[in-house]
């Protein structure tokens, strides 16, 4: 029987093991492929902390700055750590972006500005338990957003473009701020999403097709059916999809929905880049949350205890993988081996 130390460290061995074995200039897939040395880490990064900023923005606005009553508990130790920067350096807020829902009202964007040209548009995941009601709603409906100069294209998930359309201001202000500060240039815009966040900035990307937007998205949801997908790849081509492999919500909803009274299929958009996490930054990996218990065996037993004991204080987080510091996680680590291999190629 290992030791539990042993077993952590055969656990992080493997992981970097198969990080080095599966680099990320290898792990990047169609359509589009492209190679690790045109993907920007630090970019990534910067805009994943941007996305965790406004989660920061949500709870406290909702529960008060002080995480300990963040509600659920699990968002405390996966947010916390964005707290530092609720305006980070070099940036300057325009505005606040609102989903609007019967008589709620919470923050699930920002529009940021770095400099005179660079805007940054930043969506937060699904927190609210209004926002997990309309992540379910996976019937599609037509995309209502134009594009250039043809009828609206493809069908996207219901949901989504609901609560793209319930969103405070509405896209067409956030188009004049932006402007207003050069009114003879377009911006040089950047849109971002975590989770739910990837599904509305696809679609903000798609309203802002004619600035040329990059998107990148961490954990996003499909969003729409192949038509809705090859039109958005021709008209947002500067898209990357950052997925975590062992993340369930890339998967949602399924290739095809087959519902009682009709079925859907769904196709994801961008370039995908494949990271590989069991781990989260500055935090546990699902190997260490297993032994912190001698009677779990394994991860079925911790679900078991987690749901038919409520008394055990033990907190399912189902999501573990999807977390944002998952993802911050596995970049900060193949940031550090993508450089080992180009020292590798240089060398060589």
């Amino acid at each position: 029987m290992l030791t539990r130390a042993v077993q952590k460290s055969l656990f992080h061995f493997l992981s970097d093991a198969l990080a080095n074995v599966l680099p990320p200039a290898w792990r990047s897939k169609s359509p589009g492929v492209f190679d690790d040395a045109r993907f920007d880490y630090d970019l990534a990064l910067e805009l994943l902390r941007l996305t965790g900023n406004v989660y920061v923005e949500y709870f406290a606005t909702r529960y008060g700055p002080t995480p300990q009553k963040w509600k659920p508990a699990s968002a405390r130790p996966n947010y916390a750590a964005y707290l530092l920067a609720t305006t980070p350096e070099n940036y300057t807020a325009v505005c606040t972006i609102n989903l609007i829902g019967g008589e709620t009202r919470w923050p699930i964007g920002r529009i940021l500005r770095r400099g005179k040209r660079q805007f940054f548009l930043v969506f937060r995941g699904t927190v609210s338990e209004e926002e997990w009601i309309k992540d379910i709603l996976v019937m599609q409906t037509p995309n209502t957003i134009p594009v250039a100069n043809t009828t609206p294209a493809g069908q996207v998930h219901l949901g989504f473009l609901r609560m793209f359309r319930q969103l405070d201001p509405p896209p067409e202000v956030w188009a004049a701020r932006m402007q207003s500060t050069n009114a003879n240039t377009k911006p040089e815009l950047f849109i971002v999403g975590h989770s739910l966040g990837g599904a509305l900035g696809t679609l903000a990307a798609l309203q802002f097709h004619e600035w040329n937007p990059t998107l990148m998205t961490f954990g996003s949801p499909r969003v729409g059916d192949p038509v809705f997908a090859q039109t958005f790849d021709a008209l947002v081509p500067r898209t990357t999809r950052v997925a975590n492999h062992w993340d369930p919500i890339i998967h949602l909803p399924d290739h095809d929905v087959d519902l009682l009274f009709r079925k859907y299929r769904y196709q994801h958009v961008g370039r995908l880049f494949a990271v590989y996490a069991l781990s989260q930054l500055n935090g546990p990996s699902i190997v260490e949350i297993l032994n912190a218990n001698e009677n779990w065996r394994d991860w079925k037993d911790y679900v078991l205890e987690t749901l038919l004991d409520p008394r055990s204080g033990h907190r399912l987080d189902p999501l573990f993988t999807h977390q944002l510091r998952a993802y911050e996680y596995a970049l900060v680590r193949d940031r550090k081996l993508a450089a080992k291999f180009r020292d590798i190629n240089t060398c060589g």
